[in-house]
């Protein structure tokens, strides 16, 4: 394959992903303008949590103990889970 070929075919698969990411950070932009400056962060406990991913409070919790689920402990026995860090997840799962 020529020089201008190899070229196109990177071409080819670089500016599909390249619109890709233009796209998913310009929908980040739009998801912080929606909340507003003062706006905090939604949290959820873990059944909350489970509902919103449409799994059990099993998965979430071993999702948690991996790693794979960040979460913040609160007291001995009160665990939360930010929006953020549940959308990130279903992101990994989904690509």
């Amino acid at each position: 394959m020529s020089a201008a070929g190899v070229a196109a075919t990177i071409l080819r698969h670089l500016v599909p992903a390249l619109e890709a990411a233009r796209l998913e950070l310009e929908r980040k932009a739009a998801d912080e303008a929606a909340l507003g400056a003062d706006a905090r962060p939604r949290v959820f406990d873990i059944s909350q949590a489970a509902e919103f991913l449409h799994t059990s409070t099993t998965t979430v919790r071993r999702e948690m103990q991996s790693g794979r689920l960040p979460y913040k402990r609160l007291g001995e026995r009160v665990y939360v889970l930010s929006e953020r860090a549940l959308l990130d997840w279903i992101d990994q799962r989904a690509g």
